[in-house]
């Protein structure tokens, strides 16, 4: 889309997607890419409508949009991150593609002129905002109503280690426990925790020669967090290509759940 503009709000600042500048600026180009007037396109064989503040771009055009070192895992992550946060909803259509919806787009719309859109991202969430002062506390929910605390990420950690060779971490390491609780802030599911350990657990094997993969380094970031998740899936990706070359409606979150079995615990 070559024309018109979109107005972003100050309080952009305050959401997290602000605190990377790749995913600030897939955001925006996220923004500038979504429909400004409804249309129809041929899917499948029938027409879908694509409706404003919506997109039917693939996940590989997405890629491809947001360039650089974007890859197909790294969009799925971030996309997840966006749905988890309640900014976009992403549903699949006819197996082929994806259609992503920015969340009140209608909404946070300020004005309308004959000649211009003007459009307001969504207004960040409380829980998106930097993390409290005392973030060495934090937890997450459980299926079961339990919680997790950083020290039970060490422990973890550490069972992970033992089978693995991998350098295990002190649990009364408050400097991790205080990068845990951080990450937590953007990782807030049980899910995306169990995720990190396949994916330690997978690259483990081909990493534990290197001083700087262990606890420490995968927790000191939320890019180090993601970089071990993007790695793990664009294994996988490169593996289901093999399989289906021209396939691009494979669910890989599908896939990678069929994945060895783990411990009891929640994590």
């Amino acid at each position: 889309m070559n024309y018109g503009w979109i107005k972003i709000h100050r309080g952009i600042r305050d959401n997290w997607v602000s605190q990377r500048d790749d995913y600030f600026s897939a955001w925006i180009k996220l923004l500038m890419e979504v429909n400004h007037s409804p249309t129809k396109t041929f899917i499948g064989g029938e027409f879908v409508e694509c409706n404003r503040g919506e997109s039917l771009n693939s996940i590989k055009t997405w890629v491809r949009l947001f360039s650089g070192e974007w890859t197909q895992s790294k969009v799925r992550t971030f996309f997840a991150h966006l749905e988890k946060d309640e900014m976009i909803e992403c549903t699949k259509v006819h197996g082929v593609t994806t259609k992503l919806a920015v969340n009140g787009y209608e909404e946070y719309q300020s004005k309308e002129s004959k000649t211009e859109v003007e459009v307001d991202e969504p207004k960040p969430k409380k829980e998106s905002t930097q993390p409290k002062k005392d973030n060495s506390s934090k937890t997450i929910k459980t299926s079961s109503g339990g919680e997790i605390t950083p020290t039970d990420i060490i422990e973890r950690w550490n069972k992970l280690a033992d089978k693995e060779g991998l350098k295990k971490t002190k649990t009364n390491n408050q400097g991790v426990k205080k990068k845990i609780s951080t990450r937590m802030g953007s990782y807030k599911t049980i899910d995306e925790w169990n995720d990190l350990f396949k994916a330690v657990k997978e690259q483990a094997r081909h990493l534990k020669t290197e001083g700087w993969f262990k606890l420490d380094w995968v927790v000191k970031t939320d890019e180090n967090f993601d970089k071990v998740l993007d790695r793990w899936m664009s294994w996988k990706d490169r593996e289901f290509e093999k399989k289906d070359k021209f396939n691009d409606s494979i669910d890989v979150q599908d896939e990678i759940d069929k994945w060895g079995d783990y411990d009891e615990d929640d994590i």
